[in-house]
């Protein structure tokens, strides 16, 4: 804080020096002697020193308000998307669990449709080879039944009393039917 006393020390030019020193020229001279004592501040200054502190204070509380009201924003913001992951990972999780029995199903399911299939399959190959024996002793019948002259002995499960042999030439028969006589029974070769 400023003094309330004001000092000025002007000299203009420098005379001839006196060896008598002269009493009127010091400038010091209604000034007492002594240490200088701190005069008491006085109230309309301090008041305004404590309101421009507490105008400071004020500002300061203000900022730091705002800025806690902005992160505490922030941070529900930020609660509230992490509580919306969260229910997005537990719905995804759920359905991957949901997708992963139904694969497990799938997948018993598609074992027990192979299992069915090779058992299909052997059934087939049985049938095929009982379809290949039965189109082989077809053709041996069709043989024996174009042949024009048959003899009743060689197919053996046909009636073929009615058919005339002695108007047939000889030789046809050893040339359309078999040697080996073919039986029939209950629908299995010989």
């Amino acid at each position: 804080m400023a003094q309330s006393v004001v000092y000025a020390d002007l000299k203009f030019a420098a005379g001839p020096s006196s060896t008598v020193p002269d009493d009127d020229d010091s400038p010091y001279e209604n000034v007492p002697l002594g240490p200088v004592t701190a005069e008491p501040i006085p109230d309309w200054q301090v008041t305004r020193s404590l309101q421009d502190t507490s105008r400071e204070h004020t500002a300061e509380q203000g900022r730091l308000s705002q800025e806690l009201r902005a992160r505490e924003q922030s941070l529900e913001q930020t609660q509230l998307e992490l509580a919306w992951a969260r229910g997005e990972l537990q719905r995804a999780w759920h359905n991957g669990n949901i997708t992963q029995l139904e694969l497990d199903s799938r997948n018993a399911e598609l074992g027990h449709t192979q299992q069915k299939l090779a058992v299909l399959q052997e059934e087939m190959q049985v049938v095929q080879g009982r379809l290949n024996t039965s189109e082989s002793t077809v053709s041996s019948l069709r043989a024996c039944m174009n042949t024009v002259s048959l003899q009743r002995e060689e197919c053996v499960g046909t009636n073929f009393a009615k058919l005339d042999l002695t108007k047939q030439p000889a030789g046809l028969h050893h040339k359309f039917c078999p040697t080996k006589p073919v039986a029939f029974y209950n629908g299995a070769t010989e």
